[in-house]
């Protein structure tokens, strides 16, 4: 029962997550930088060996291991999505940031010249 209980506050939290936008989650909660691109990521295979253990916290009289490793598949894809909103964001922000410091520069630079021409 306790098990169940356990599966069930997990399956709601990931729907939960799975539902929030990604404004939403970023702005309510401080996501760390992303290091590796979440969209070349490759699903684990969750029916093997490795994750049995895994499997195991999740069987009971209604889930066996196949039906198992496939909820593992499904919230780690869940999770990809939202590692893939992140990423996208992040890669955008940094392209707005250089973007923006070119500029600066560039406008700097004007100035300067400007001012070399007066003198």
């Amino acid at each position: 029962m306790q098990l169940a209980c356990h599966f069930s506050s997990l399956h709601s939290h990931l729907c939960l997550k799975a539902q929030l936008s990604h404004t939403l989650v970023s702005h309510f909660f401080i996501m760390p930088k992303l290091t590796n691109n979440p969209h070349l990521a490759v699903q684990p295979d969750f029916t093997s060996e490795k994750y049995h253990q895994a499997q195991e916290c999740l069987v009971n009289d209604d889930v066996n291991h196949d039906a198992a490793a496939a909820q593992l598949a499904l919230y780690w894809a869940l999770n990809n999505d939202l590692e893939k909103e992140e990423w996208d964001h992040q890669v955008l922000q940094e392209q707005q940031e250089a973007t923006e410091k070119e500029r600066l520069e560039e406008e700097e630079q004007e100035m300067q010249q400007t001012k070399c021409k007066r003198e």
